[in-house]
């Protein structure tokens, strides 16, 4: 549907496009019909995997950096020990990769920490949920959980809850109105909030810039940082 909404959108002519893709992989398709069509691309918050596709700017969070702090600061709250569970993104996706590597890259600074469980839950609460409950079967002394996102770190809780495990530790990604309310709650622990606001502020002065002729002093990544939202500082920060 995305594809084809590029395609439509490529009939009129435009002079940019800003290209926030669903799908990294079927993005790939979007970003070649825009090159073709001399179309310049930004992409933001997911980059397209187009292989030979081009695109003048990505502008996202930097997820590395977002999930290696998170995953510190959780295995921070287990005393530098016990046993996790990592809930994926769609793989493949940029921020599944990305985010993968920020907590490995913690876990390797943590011998204590066990990873028991890895699975994928496609960014969804219900998925997670599902998942979560069958974690919990095989590992009932599970410590911690890491969603990839706030919907799946979410959905973890909820099955912890349903299980009688309040005290498991479920931290996740977004920074989602739900999410702050979870923590508000203690529901989960922590996310590390995006800034979607400042991103799309971005992307439209970088394509007003490509419209004038200043495309080439875009950088070609522009990572930005996340917010870790604990119930320290919950109050002070709206959600995006």
């Amino acid at each position: 549907e995305q594809i084809n909404q590029v395609q439509n959108l490529l009939v009129l002519q435009p002079e940019a496009l800003l290209f926030i893709s669903q799908d990294s992989t079927a993005a790939a398709a979007g970003v070649r019909a825009a090159n073709q069509a001399d179309v310049p691309v930004i992409a933001v918050d997911q980059r397209p995997e187009s292989g030979d596709g081009e695109l003048v700017t990505f502008i996202a969070t930097d997820s590395v950096k977002a999930a290696r702090d998170l995953c510190t600061w959780l295995f921070a709250q287990m005393g530098g020990e016990g046993k996790l569970a990592i809930l994926k993104g769609v793989l493949g996706s940029t921020a599944e990769q990305q985010r993968t590597q920020g907590c490995e890259e913690a876990i390797a600074e943590h011998p204590g920490i066990e990873v028991v469980a890895v699975q994928t839950a496609n960014w969804d609460e219900n998925e997670a949920f599902r998942a979560t409950q069958n974690i919990l079967t095989a590992h009932p002394d599970l410590d911690g959980v890491f969603g990839e996102s706030d919907a799946m770190a979410l959905g973890a809780a909820k099955a912890a809850r349903q299980a009688g495990r309040d005290d498991l530790l479920s931290v996740g990604i977004d920074g989602f109105p739900t999410m702050f309310e979870g923590i508000k709650s203690g529901l989960v622990q922590a996310t590390m909030a995006q800034i979607p606001y400042k991103m799309g502020q971005m992307a439209v002065q970088d394509a007003i810039k490509v419209m004038n002729g200043e495309g080439d002093s875009i950088p070609e990544i522009q990572y930005q940082d996340a917010v870790l939202i604990t119930a320290d500082n919950v109050d002070e920060f709206e959600p995006s």
